[in-house]
């Protein structure tokens, strides 16, 4: 397996299958900021997902581009994605398909080149954002002077129904004294903290770092942030800005595949930790255990069995030293 650390250039695989621009003029002006949206099969989701970026309170210029990677293999069929967006009928979505399917890490690769303004944020067709997101996303950038840095807001976990099953924001402690912190590689050793989603990104960092690599699926985008911020550092912030569904969420069916991953990205991660690194080892152990009995809880509907004693100790002493390490 490769060091998440080299650099590969993951974003021009794909050249040879355009993107075809099928709704929406180009000739606007430049949009602060913009919501990336990679659609594949959630249609009905994907309507709802759509909703939440149309309502955003933001009163600058966004936009949104829609990347269908046809499923249907025919760039000419108007299937439900693009029927909706005719249906909308709004000159902030530009909808973009695919000549081919060119696989979902580079539909993700293709959104940030298609994208007109400097910063952005993906939405996922089965997710959603509070109608506080890009508000919150461009006012914390500004009052922080804020230029490649990452903004990690937390998430709201929700159900078929937008039932909010859990906030994440609960599981950090140091959100308990601070409403956001500044990240240290540390923090992304212990848990990955977004998969991009309501997550602002500067543009010109996605792409000098080279994008997602497909060598790290299903985990590519934890390998990905952890890169991005030990390169330009991130926010974290205590508040809800999007939410994620597990209704019919792929990382139902690959979360044990993604524990076995995190192990082998923390691998990487932790040669550039200055902390024991026989203690590390015990983390990424411990971290493998927890993510499982969670998994099966959150996606399976069972239990694998109860954590460890010493699990949760080894991840009570490293969540102390997270919390020691942003105080002094």
């Amino acid at each position: 397996m490769r060091n998440i650390f080299d650099y590969k250039d993951n974003l021009h695989v794909m050249d040879h299958i355009p993107a075809i621009l099928k709704w929406g003029s180009l000739n606007d002006p430049k949009p602060d900021v913009s919501i990336l949206m990679p659609v594949y099969n959630h249609p009905h989701f994907f309507k709802i997902a759509l909703e939440t970026a149309l309502n955003q309170d933001y009163n600058g210029n966004y936009e949104i581009i829609v990347l269908d990677n046809n499923q249907d293999d025919d760039v000419n069929a108007v299937n439900e994605f693009e029927q909706y967006v005719i249906e909308k009928n709004d000159s902030k979505i530009l909808y973009y398909k695919n000549e081919h399917n060119i696989q979902g890490i580079n539909n993700y690769n293709r959104l940030p080149q298609l994208a007109r303004a400097d910063y952005f944020t993906f939405l996922h067709d089965d997710d959603e954002l509070t109608k506080n997101c890009l508000t919150k996303l461009l006012n914390v950038k500004n009052k922080k002077h804020l230029t490649d840095e990452l903004i990690v807001p937390t998430m709201n976990i929700i159900d078929a129904n937008s039932n909010v099953i859990s906030e994440t924001r609960k599981r950090d402690p140091l959100f308990r004294f601070f409403k956001s912190y500044r990240m240290k590689l540390y923090d992304w050793f212990l848990k990955s903290q977004t998969n991009g989603c309501g997550t602002l990104h500067s543009k010109k960092a996605f792409l000098e770092l080279g994008g997602y690599n497909s060598e790290y699926i299903p985990s590519a985008d934890y390998a990905f942030y952890c890169l991005y911020v030990y390169k330009f550092g991130g926010i974290a912030l205590g508040e809800a800005l999007f939410n994620y569904r597990v209704a019919e969420n792929d990382s139902m069916i690959v979360y044990k595949q993604s524990a076995d991953r995190g192990v082998e990205i923390r691998e990487c991660i932790k040669q550039k930790i200055k902390l024991p690194q026989k203690f590390l080892e015990h983390i990424i152990k411990a971290k493998k255990s927890i993510n499982l009995n969670r998994s099966e809880e959150l996606f399976a509907g069972s239990k694998q069995g109860k954590v460890k004693r010493r699990d949760r100790f080894v991840f009570s002493c490293a969540y102390i030293i997270k919390f020691i390490s942003h105080i002094i």
